[in-house]
């Protein structure tokens, strides 16, 4: 069973103007998030954003879960997965017939808490790129899913995509 103990840790003011290359943007508030998904769409780049890295509590449920070490990782979310997410499952129309609702731009503000507070997660075996994809699942009214993948390139949880039901 999983615990309620994780924690997603702040960078440092040095390790914050290592990112300053101008594509790396550093969450500091829920509207960096917001503003980040908002650029994403209207402005196609290759933009990334930072919330954090991850704790040793956190670390060591994802260790416990699926025997993967991730502490100190950076979890980001890349303009293009925003823009993958809007286009596949921001249309209501199309979700339903999914049985899903739509994701809206309010919703990439629930990231790094559908991470940090997973009620679930799971190792879903491999992307195209032949990278672990992990999926993380939350409940917040509606129950979240959001599939990552490890970029140990990186040292990066990435953001790969995201979808909701009604719970």
């Amino acid at each position: 069973m999983i615990t309620k103990i994780k924690k997603i840790n702040n960078y440092t003011k040095h390790e914050i103007n290592n990112f300053r290359n101008g594509k790396i943007k550093i969450v500091k508030s829920k509207s960096d998030i917001y503003k980040f998904t908002q650029d994403s769409i209207k402005y196609p780049s290759n933009a990334k954003l930072y919330f954090g890295k991850i704790g040793k509590d956190l670390a060591n449920t994802i260790k416990k879960e699926i025997n993967i070490n991730l502490e100190d990782y950076n979890i980001s979310l890349q303009a293009n997965a925003v823009r993958h997410i809007f286009k596949n499952h921001s249309s209501q129309n199309i979700e339903v017939k999914r049985g899903q609702i739509a994701i809206t731009k309010e919703d990439f503000e629930l990231i790094p808490n559908i991470i940090s507070d997973c009620d679930k997660l799971k190792n879903v075996g491999l992307t195209e790129n032949n990278n672990i994809a992990i999926r993380f699942e939350k409940k917040f009214g509606y129950k979240y899913f959001l599939i990552t993948y490890i970029s140990n390139k990186n040292h990066n949880l990435e953001v790969k995509t995201l979808w909701k039901i009604r719970q």
